[in-house]
């Protein structure tokens, strides 16, 4: 009895092994086809290598398009057209994205195809205006605007207006129309400020354009896509502007700015400026008459004058610029950009007043070719203030410039 009972009990733990062995294979075989290995001969399951359903790819693409991510709606928008052609004539929402993509003509095409199955929309016929218009102009756009018969007011307004034979006037005037309840007057006033609104985006008033926008937008949700379009639209036009603001910004700090620059020299030299230019130009009037004695003697005090001042003029001014700049450098300061601009704004001028004293001593030289030079005193004094300017423009930089976060060095 003992040895059939170790006998048994024997058997049983062999057949307890194999469960286990089989067990922990078939784990194995499992685990592995969790992590993407596949059996030989099998595959990912009943849908592996299907295209995705076309309500699935439509969902994407709106869904992108509520993110104001154009480029992710678009190419969604793209598979679904490509996979289910049947569907292009119903996808109005593709031609708003495609709008926004900048890809005008598929645009135009994808709102033609609509027509096939919605003749009489006013809103596709405006939002086939809207890419048309940035092809051809606004007024080939108003041209070729399709015709509509939409009973949702103020939508015959509105296409009035895009096809020039309306005013923003009558589109407000309709909003009210026929004694609306209040959500009807809500969505009334939403679709005529969002339309009003792509009008000016069309004419190229953006500013203006984002002001209905805010206009649309205010109060109650309406709940329609349109909304969405509107949010959207709002969205990209301020991440334009702001793009636009940092790249003027850019363009400002940049201490080589050509128009910093000379709006700099301008506004430091502008007065000097002014009167080398009237005496030399009152020196090359005045040449053709140089025999005359009147006209010698005026030369012969306008010309020396011509070769100091304009250097001199320099001096003194820069010296008066650099002594505010540092009287001013915690009032606030400016930035280290615009003032290194201004630093090669004093030189660009120096450049200038250099060739005007060139330009005198020159014509100097050729009337009066036996002239003295001009005293040597005077060229001291030239001489003095422009190394003062400089001692100025070093002791500003050594006191100013490493207050400022972002300094050169």
């Amino acid at each position: 009895m003992r040895a059939r009972g170790l006998k048994a009990a024997a058997n049983v733990g062999r057949w307890a092994l194999v469960l286990v062995w089989a067990i922990s294979i078939g784990g194995f075989s499992v685990a592995g086809q969790s992590h993407g290995e596949q059996a030989p001969g099998g595959n990912h399951g009943p849908d592996a290598g299907s295209k995705p359903s076309a309500d699935t790819l439509h969902r994407e693409a709106t869904r992108a398009f509520e993110r104001a991510d154009i480029d992710a709606s678009a190419a969604a928008f793209d598979r679904l057209a490509e996979h289910y052609p049947e569907r292009i004539p119903h996808l109005w929402q593709r031609g708003i994205t495609l709008y926004y993509a900048g890809r005008y003509e598929d645009c135009v095409e994808q709102f033609t195809r609509h027509r096939e199955v919605n003749p009489h929309d006013a809103e596709n016929s405006a939002w086939h205006f809207l890419c048309t218009a940035k092809l051809k102009g606004v007024d080939e756009a108003a041209a070729r605007l399709f015709p509509a018969k939409d009973p949702r007011v103020p939508l015959m307004a509105i296409h009035a207006l895009y096809a020039s034979k309306g005013s923003l006037d009558d589109v407000l005037a309709a909003v009210s129309e026929g004694d609306p309840s209040p959500r009807a007057l809500r969505v009334r006033d939403f679709y005529s400020n969002l339309y009003i609104a792509l009008w000016f985006e069309a004419q190229g008033e953006s500013d203006v354009a984002l002001e209905y926008l805010n206009l649309a937008l205010r109060g109650e949700p309406v709940g329609h896509y349109m909304e969405t379009v509107a949010e959207v639209h709002r969205t990209l036009a301020m991440r334009a502007r702001e793009m636009s603001l940092q790249a003027d910004e850019r363009r400002e700090r940049s201490w080589l700015n050509p128009r910093l620059l000379v709006r700099n020299a301008r506004a430091l030299y502008g007065t000097p400026m002014l009167l080398i230019g009237g005496l030399l130009a009152s020196c090359l009037v005045v040449v053709p008459l140089a025999r005359r004695r009147w006209a010698e003697r005026w030369l012969s005090v306008a010309l020396p004058l011509g070769e100091i001042w304009p250097l001199l003029a320099w001096g003194v001014w820069s010296s008066v610029t650099m002594i505010q700049a540092i009287d001013h450098m915690r009032d606030p300061a400016p930035t280290a950009a615009e003032y290194w601009s201004m630093a090669f704004s004093q030189v660009l001028a120096l450049g200038v007043f250099s060739a005007a004293a060139v330009l005198f001593s020159m014509i100097r030289r050729w009337l009066f070719p036996s002239c003295q030079p001009v005293p040597l005193i005077s060229q001291a004094l030239l001489l003095s203030v422009i190394w003062v300017d400089w001692m100025l423009f070093l002791l500003s930089i050594t006191t100013w410039l490493p207050i400022r976060e972002g300094h050169p060095w």
